[in-house]
């Protein structure tokens, strides 16, 4: 048998009072805690009682109408004066393709039109919205030479439009060598 050392013997006392010691330190703390913010005496005496039992009828039949009501807010599309105006921006353009998007808002389905013109010359491309994080990007808007019937500068907007939204980017330009 292994004989332990006195000093081994008075560090573990040590260490098992001092654990007593904080625990009755770390609980005197709790109780103070509860004592010091105990329930007003006006809530005690003023008689008010929870209701355990649910939602009565009347609680039930005004959720149900006003859910019913939200519903049919989102179904009803905007008339056209009431479009918010948003202001598409084009971030990359050339003979091929154009990226934008819409900065301030953020949905799916809108469409994004691209119109290209050079004097009488023009043609539209369209790609749809795409909800991003914190808005609305537009899908890759392709071209290819043959809608470009001339050669110059083509002026190039895009807009956007949506149940909610309406607005078109200032215009930008690309130049077309055939």
């Amino acid at each position: 048998m292994k004989k332990i050392s006195k000093k081994t013997v008075i560090v573990s006392i040590a260490l098992i009072v001092a654990t007593m010691l904080l625990g009755y330190a770390i609980q005197k703390t709790s109780i103070k805690e509860v004592k010091s913010n105990p329930v007003p005496d006006e809530i005690l005496t003023t008689g008010v009682s929870l209701q355990y039992e649910g939602p009565t009828e009347e609680e039930i039949k005004n959720s149900e109408k006003h859910k019913q009501d939200i519903s049919d807010s989102k179904i009803q599309t905007p008339t056209p004066g009431s479009l918010r105006k948003v202001n598409p921006l084009i971030t990359s353009i050339n003979t091929s393709e154009l990226r934008g998007y819409i900065s301030g808002i953020a949905e799916e389905g809108g469409t994004c039109s691209a119109t290209y013109t050079n004097g009488t010359n023009s043609f539209t491309k369209s790609s749809l919205g795409v909800l991003n994080t914190s808005n609305t990007v537009c899908g890759e808007i392709k071209t290819n030479s043959s809608d470009f019937n001339l050669s110059g500068t083509w002026r190039v907007i895009l807009s956007y439009t949506s149940k909610t939204s309406q607005g078109s980017s200032e215009a930008s330009s690309v130049e077309v060598q055939q």
